[in-house]
């Protein structure tokens, strides 16, 4: 029991630091590969030899040592294929979670843009909104285009019946004149006018003399 509460627990080790733990296994263990693969060769070496000398019993222990080294060498050779493969899974993996870590990023990116942008919804109004601006935009050319008109409200049909009676008094004119035309009137000839109306006769001027007298009868008078 601890006077001062719990022990802490040191912090476990991160997925990078046991994976370089399980690579320095690999290192540890091709070392003993190479290690035990001389004495493997020595003991074959040393068979050879007591053969050669006529030892049988010695050659016999040799090549039991010699067996048990490559027993040895293969059990340490699968398993440091074993322990190969789990550090390319764990390899794999470390790529794969860091994969899925900036595809994370990637989302909260996305889904930060798409906050900005106000979701589905309001890009669903922001297309409406663009496509009524766009058909006003187009109802505005037309209207537009269609120019102002006549600015006093008037119209061809109006003046229709106006210049209907134009056109039959100026009708009746033609004809009257063509009635006037003697029928005998040679062709190229043309029709006299009849004569003016004489002037009427105009005043006799007032001489300077008959003026006087006129002043003096007036003057007599009204004596």
């Amino acid at each position: 029991m601890f006077l001062f509460g719990r022990k802490k627990e040191p912090p476990k080790p991160s997925t990078v630091e046991n994976l370089q733990k399980m690579k320095a296994h690999t290192d540890t263990m091709e070392k003993r590969i190479q290690f035990v693969s001389q004495k493997m060769a020595a003991e074959h070496a040393a068979a050879k030899e007591f053969t050669r000398k006529k030892d049988k019993r010695s050659a016999m222990m040799a090549l039991k040592k010699k067996k048990l080294y490559e027993k040895e060498v293969s059990q340490l050779e699968q398993t440091q294929f074993s322990l190969t493969q789990q550090i390319a899974m764990v390899e794999s993996a470390i790529a794969s979670k860091d994969t899925v870590g900036m595809m994370k990023l990637g989302q909260q990116a996305m889904s930060q843009v798409q906050r900005e942008m106000g979701g589905v919804d309001a890009v669903t109004d922001t297309m409406d909104e663009v496509a009524d601006a766009m058909a006003d935009q187009q109802e505005i050319g037309e209207v537009l285009a269609q120019g102002f008109g006549d600015p006093m409200g008037l119209n061809d049909h109006d003046f229709e019946a106006e210049l209907a009676e134009l056109e039959d008094e100026d009708l009746d004119l033609q004809l009257a004149g063509i009635g006037a035309v003697p029928l005998t009137q040679p062709a190229g000839v043309r029709q006299q006018q009849p004569a003016a109306a004489a002037a009427a006769p105009a005043p006799q001027a007032v001489s300077s003399e008959d003026a006087e007298l006129e002043r003096q009868l007036a003057a007599m008078m009204a004596a």
